[in-house]
């Protein structure tokens, strides 16, 4: 029982952390409606990286967290942006673009 725990942990941890990261792409698509933008999930995580540090400085254990949470995201948010991308080639890219600013 105690191996299979060990091996259970990585996983388990794994599934956290892309639970709290909100997935970027599905964010950005979702939200924003930048559906025919290729690769938003990337550059909306890259845009909102230093409001969430400065959100870091007010709630200082979110500061030690958060660039571990910031790095899995981009990976997440890169395989989500491949998959997604053969829609967003064939979808017309939105006519407005909202502007993604931080909000505390």
């Amino acid at each position: 029982m105690n191996g299979c725990l060990k091996i259970i942990n990585p996983y388990v941890l794994l599934l956290f952390i892309s639970l709290i990261t909100g997935c970027s792409t599905v964010v950005s698509k979702a939200d924003n409606g930048l559906i025919g933008v290729p690769y938003s999930g990337i550059t909306y995580n890259i845009k909102m990286f230093p409001c969430h540090f400065i959100m870091g400085i007010f709630v200082p254990p979110y500061i030690f967290v958060m660039p571990f949470v910031h790095i899995a995201d981009l990976g997440l948010s890169f395989v989500a942006d491949t998959l997604f991308l053969p829609i967003d080639l064939l979808s017309d890219p939105p006519q407005h673009r909202k502007n993604i600013s931080c909000h505390l």
